[in-house]
């Protein structure tokens, strides 16, 4: 990845902001892109040199050709502060309304989750505005708080700190917090209030009794966790409940 300066003159517009940073749509070398910009505070600026690694890994790794497309690392007065990638205009996933759409939705993360843990890269962070539905497949933008090798997540969720706090194994952290995210995203309820044992606001269709003893049973896990096989050796979760 090249180096680019930034000059804030070159902004169009904010695109997003987030717990990290913010994405504008950004003039770079002539051409629109984003451009996803740190917010440089104590708590962020010792994680850039990680992110700026990741940035440098990720480029090059072809399990993600198909998602963002990464272009240049963004420099300020000598230090790396963001990057820009390709820009595409897309729905998040929060637009979808239709329980059928949406377990279609749910299977595509489940099986791009496993073929990046098999390269060794986890999650993490499931969220709506992480993932879209392009031509038939889901697309990956928040790419740069995966964990990779050695360098950690950039930012925590709630189940993710929950399985930390538990599991010293990194490999089954994508599977735990996509249970959690599945169930908030089919049901419309925060997973914080889920991870908390509230189930009151969950529909009925979902609240079932085999599907509340599959999170009572998960939220149980620990390293000692032996996750259930489906025929086709894919780790059982909240899907093949929803069938």
């Amino acid at each position: 990845m090249e180096i680019s300066n930034f000059n804030k003159d070159n902004i169009i517009r904010e695109i997003d902001k987030g717990k990290e940073g913010i994405v504008y749509l950004y003039r770079d070398k002539g051409t629109n892109v984003a451009l996803k910009q740190f917010f440089n505070n104590e708590e962020t600026c010792n994680s850039n040199d990680n992110k700026e690694l990741k940035l440098l890994i990720l480029k090059n790794e072809s399990v993600l050709k198909d998602d963002i497309k990464l272009l240049n690392r963004m420099y300020s007065m000598g230090k790396f502060i963001g990057f820009t990638s390709i820009y595409e205009p897309y729905a998040p996933l929060s637009h979808l309304d239709n329980r059928q759409n949406k377990l279609v939705i749910l299977k595509e993360i489940r099986d791009r989750y496993l073929e990046l843990n098999s390269h060794n890269i986890y999650i993490g962070d499931f969220n709506v505005k992480n993932f879209c539905f392009s031509q038939g497949k889901i697309k990956l933008f928040d790419i740069d708080n995966f964990r990779i090798d050695d360098l950690d997540f950039n930012v925590e969720t709630p189940a993710m700190t929950r399985y930390m706090k538990r599991c010293k194994d990194i490999k089954n952290i994508d599977y735990f917090c996509f249970n959690w995210f599945a169930f908030s995203f089919i049901s419309k309820v925060e997973q914080d209030m889920l991870l908390n044992g509230n189930y009151k606001a969950v529909p009925r269709k979902i609240k079932t009794r085999e599907v509340i003893d599959f999170f009572e049973e998960l939220k149980q896990i620990d390293d000692s966790y032996v996750i259930e096989k489906t025929k086709d050796g894919k780790p059982k979760t909240l899907l093949n409940l929803l069938k």
